[in-house]
């Protein structure tokens, strides 16, 4: 008779050593740790948006607060250095 192996000593087997299913679980986990080209430049193009958006606040507000300092130049009736 061929030795056969139960159902005991394949759920033993599949406890000690990785499966397909574990395979590819752990293939999926390594993907997700790591960051591609396509990532990065995904990223890359974000951030240059962001940093459009914050040049647009930074200039309407020196824009505002210079708007206000002449105001008070002129207010107190000191000279405008422009």
């Amino acid at each position: 008779m061929a030795p056969s192996l139960n159902k005991d000593d394949i759920n033993l087997l599949k406890g000690v050593f990785a499966t397909k299913i574990d395979l590819s679980a752990m293939e999926k986990r390594q993907d997700q740790k790591f960051v591609t080209k396509t990532d990065l430049g995904g990223l890359w193009q974000k951030v240059e948006r962001k940093f459009e958006q914050l040049e647009g606040i930074l200039v309407k507000s020196f824009q505002e607060t210079e708007g206000r300092l002449q105001l008070l130049e002129k207010e107190v009736g000191i000279p405008s250095h422009n």
